[in-house]
């Protein structure tokens, strides 16, 4: 359902390694999950026990792949190894670690300190886990499947939104307490989700132009240069994705009355950034 083009014996050999790597212990070298963490500490410490069982979740979600790209199938993963090393760290996706003062994904500072990836590489394989996660929100219901929020989704990973149904898949049956009886569901599950996306037409969608630029924006909606004209594109793009028109006027007058919802939004935002920064000056 999900493999394409040999991709199977590029899997393969890649998870060949890791498991021989975990089975001699020498893991940690690779991938030095556990030291990075005492050096860069996590932002919620309830993600401990997680952490604990990430080895688990990548052998289990790397065999996954392996097995659900062994049979032919045309559909599927583009990048073999961006999409087994997210494989062997989606264990840890959603912890943050402080960095800096900043919240920084515990998969990017493993990539960048551990493996000295390349930017690209680490750029890749964070977008596919942090796309797993909305496509497992797809299956699961929390979020609908509908043609706006995939197109959303689809226009962060593009052309590896494929990679990131199968990373998805792969992930959901390597969680504990997957019950052995439903596995055949869950996988049919996200091959269903892959096909509906391709009948709403939203492969490519990352191509899509939008109808008003920034500058048309502040001329038509009368407002001035900040953030709230990035949340009207971003607005602009839902209309273009749930609506399919081009009609310029229609979408002028949504992005109307819009506009005062979003600018409340950032001067809201600024608001509370301006406040803290006060308390951090008060307290020192």
């Amino acid at each position: 359902m999900f493999a394409s083009n040999g991709n199977s014996l590029g899997c393969k050999k890649i998870y060949r390694a890791f498991q021989l790597m975990h089975r001699f212990n020498v893991l940690d070298t690779v991938l030095p999950v556990e030291s990075l963490i005492a050096a860069f500490p996590a932002v919620d410490s309830s993600h401990s026990t997680i952490v604990d069982r990430w080895q688990d979740i990548a052998l289990l979600s790397m065999s996954t792949i392996v097995r659900l790209t062994d049979d032919g199938d045309p559909f599927g993963a583009a990048n073999v190894k961006d999409l087994m090393w997210a494989a062997s760290l989606c264990g840890l996706s959603g912890i943050k670690v402080l960095e800096k003062n900043k919240h920084i994904s515990l998969t990017t500072i493993v990539l960048r300190e551990g493996l000295k990836m390349e930017t690209n590489s680490i750029r890749n394989i964070q977008t596919m886990m942090d796309c797993m996660a909305e496509f497992c929100s797809f299956q699961s219901g929390i979020v609908k499947l509908s043609r706006e929020n995939a197109g959303m989704v689809l226009r962060t990973c593009k052309d590896l939104w494929r990679d990131c149904i199968l990373l998805a898949a792969a992930y959901s049956l390597a969680l504990p307490g997957v019950d052995s009886s439903k596995v055949s569901n869950i996988i049919a599950g996200f091959g269903e989700m892959l096909k509906e996306i391709e009948k709403m037409g939203l492969d490519g969608i990352w191509n899509m132009k939008p109808l008003l630029n920034g500058s048309e924006l502040i001329r038509i909606l009368g407002l001035p240069k900040g953030p709230a004209v990035g949340l009207l594109m971003e607005e602009q793009t839902r209309w273009q994705l749930r609506e399919c028109s081009e009609d310029v006027n229609a979408l002028c007058e949504y992005l109307k009355e819009k506009a005062p919802e979003l600018v409340g939004v950032v001067e809201g935002q600024q608001g509370l950034e301006k406040g803290s920064k006060k308390l951090k000056k008060s307290k020192s």
